[in-house]
């Protein structure tokens, strides 16, 4: 087995997914208040499989 240098594959994992961060931080301008919510749909995004939303009535009220 060949040794793997963790240093630098965690480096790499970092930076590749640097996009998550940014896409986290877009979809929560627009789900404000609900990290469950926005985690929910990042999953859904990320694995391409089909995902429903369902909100609280309480939740959509201004």
């Amino acid at each position: 087995m060949s040794e793997i240098d963790i240093l630098a594959l965690n480096a790499a994992i970092k930076q590749e997914s640097q996009f998550v961060d940014r896409m986290m931080q877009e979809i929560s301008k627009v789900v404000v208040g609900q990290k469950e919510m926005v985690e929910g749909i990042m999953m859904g995004l990320l694995t391409g499989d089909i995902f429903f939303l369902k909100a609280c009535r309480a939740s959509l009220r201004p």
